[in-house]
């Protein structure tokens, strides 16, 4: 019975590989992630989803290589830049395309004498994810004329970690918490599915019009200040590949 596990595990891994070598998941994703930045995900995140064609052109001219260009070398970029957004928006979808946030936190955790009281008492541990270098739970983005905000859905709950006693000590492990350490800084990266958009009104920040894209959270990594050492992370059911998913539920038929 055991060999016969072994054997199913052995042949869905290397039915995996042979089914990402014909069909790589780029060819799902058809966007050129290299040739988009955020931004401009975000920006075609709320057209798309608001069911609006953005003026390319228009915002080509709000960009930084256009501003800063030569007078004589903005029609060039204008042209060459308007097709690579427009190619960008046709090629975007949010399911597939989802939005890559990095963030400076600060991680919370009661003192040594607090955990070890909770230990105790068989209760877990609350660890607590805090933004340093942002005021509110959202991320705001130049868009040609338009500023996007993405909002991620229920991110105070999800940014409040419960874990057990073993689960803390691998977690503090790797990050190197001495045992008086009350918080430490870190670095945060949300990837977020955009879902819907709020086209009817923006809401007004520090004076300045943010229209929401609201989103799902599919994963949620915590990483080491300089994003050189990986500490731990969270996905969502349906943040797996598709393609896994698949060969998954034909081995367990």
């Amino acid at each position: 019975m055991e060999d016969t596990k072994k054997m199913r595990a052995f042949t869905m891994v290397a039915l995996l590989g042979v089914f990402l070598f014909f069909f790589p998941s780029d060819a799902y994703a058809l966007l050129d992630k290299d040739k988009y930045s955020e931004a401009e995900k975000a920006g075609f995140a709320f057209y798309r989803l608001s069911n609006m064609a953005p003026d390319f052109y228009d915002w080509v001219k709000y960009s930084d290589s256009y501003l800063k260009a030569q007078p004589e070398d903005q029609d060039k970029i204008l042209q060459k830049d308007s097709y690579r957004l427009e190619q960008g928006f046709r090629d975007y979808f949010p399911d597939e395309d989802l939005s890559v946030i990095k963030a400076k936190v600060m991680i919370k955790f009661p003192n040594a004498l607090e955990r070890e009281d909770l230990v105790k008492k068989r209760q877990k541990i609350p660890v607590n994810i805090v933004f340093t270098d942002i005021k509110e739970s959202h991320f705001p983005f130049q868009a040609g004329d338009i500023w996007v905000t993405l909002i991620p859905n229920e991110i105070e709950n999800a940014l409040s970690l419960q874990f057990t006693s073993k689960e803390f000590v691998l977690f503090a492990k790797r990050l190197r918490m001495k045992a008086e350490a009350i918080q430490l800084n870190a670095e945060l990266v949300l990837r977020l599915r955009p879902v819907s958009a709020g086209k009817e009104a923006p809401f007004i920040v520090d004076n300045i019009e943010l229209w929401m894209v609201l989103t799902e959270i599919g994963s949620i990594e915590i990483w080491s200040p300089n994003h050189d050492s990986f500490i731990w992370s969270y996905e969502e059911d349906w943040f797996v590949s598709d393609e896994y998913k698949l060969l998954q539920d034909l081995f367990n038929k």
